[in-house]
């Protein structure tokens, strides 16, 4: 009798202990990403994301480890009900050449950490900068030049390119894409600033694919989504809005 007691309370906690493993499946938070970069003077978004849009708000506290000399947005990311990511910012403050930056968090109930558990930063001494377009209507015509104007986030009108840089664009609208397979593209693949100076340039071709029969329209701008470096101004004028008027396809060569 006794023997079939402890058999029985032995199955009842084994079947106990199986259904706690698989009642509640705990959910991975990542970072967005698993590095980024903060540009001197700058600062850079670093988002957490969660597989499936949540049922609550979570509140995800931080860690870090690292030198000071830089500040975060906050210590708490939040992720409201119903959306899938969040995030905060860290800014650079006097950050040095070779600093970095790890940042990992304390996972919610109910929650647990993927395979981005921590993201390190990393600081790059190259100054931030804020981008502006001189001219923002402009009508295509072939081999056009396009310029964005640089200033720096410390130096200001003062900024001029330690060396050449390629600021990259993005191009969005009718008959363009930006792989390079759209009706127009920048042919320098971003715009060219030469050393020294703070403007860029880059010239809009045809790709020559088709017959533009339709009157159309484009917007580009700078790809600051793609480099933390690029920061948008205040008074930004952002973009360039394209108008394309109807021409007949040209042979190639």
């Amino acid at each position: 009798m006794r023997i079939k007691l402890f058999g029985a309370l032995t199955a009842l906690l084994m079947l106990g202990g199986c259904n706690n493993g698989t009642d509640e499946t705990l959910e991975p938070v990542d970072f967005a990403s698993s590095s980024y970069t903060v540009y001197q003077g700058g600062e850079v978004g670093i988002g957490l994301a969660v597989v499936k849009e949540t049922a609550r708000d979570l509140s995800i506290p931080l860690t870090v480890e690292g030198p000071s000399g830089f500040a975060l947005s906050a210590d708490v990311v939040r992720i409201p009900a119903g959306e899938l990511s969040g995030g905060i910012t860290l800014r650079d403050v006097s950050l040095k050449t070779g600093d970095r930056i790890t940042l990992g968090f304390e996972s919610p109930s109910g929650y647990t950490a993927g395979s981005r558990s921590k993201t390190v930063v990393t600081y790059d001494p190259r100054e931030a900068v804020r981008y502006s377009f001189p001219d923002t209507e402009v009508s295509f015509t072939e081999d056009m030049e396009l310029h964005v104007v640089l200033t720096g986030v410390r130096s200001g009108a003062a900024f001029a390119a330690q060396e050449e840089m390629l600021v990259p664009y993005w191009i969005s609208g009718d008959g363009t894409v930006n792989d390079g397979s759209g009706e127009i593209v920048l042919k320098e693949n971003g715009f060219v600033v030469p050393k020294g100076s703070n403007i860029g340039t880059g010239h809009l071709i045809r790709s020559h694919t088709t017959d533009i029969t339709r009157p159309m329209t484009a917007r580009l701008g700078v790809a600051d989504f793609a480099d933390s470096r690029y920061v948008t101004r205040d008074d930004a004028k952002t973009f360039v809005r394209i108008s394309i008027p109807i021409t007949e396809k040209k042979d190639k060569d």
